[in-house]
């Protein structure tokens, strides 16, 4: 999940037109950031250990489910 909020805060940082804030930081941050999660959960799995990973998946899946069933509730007209 950090991997990829940081993810998307660098494609936020990178993009046209993105007016600055009042926080502002270097997009190598959560660049960085993003790359060591990564690296931490490639460490996480090659050592054997996946339950958490799946139970992190499994969520994942579920939320991702979730929203696809509601963006086409939404977009459907009602009779």
């Amino acid at each position: 999940v950090f991997s990829v909020v940081n993810a998307a805060l660098f494609v936020l940082k990178r993009r046209d037109g993105e007016q600055p804030g009042e926080f502002e930081l270097p997009a190598a941050l959560p660049l960085l950031g993003s790359v060591l999660c990564l690296v931490l959960l490639v460490v996480r799995l090659a050592s054997g250990n996946v339950t958490a990973p799946l139970i992190a998946l499994t969520l994942i899946s579920g939320i991702v489910g979730l929203y696809v069933v509601s963006k086409r509730a939404v977009s459907e007209p009602s009779r």
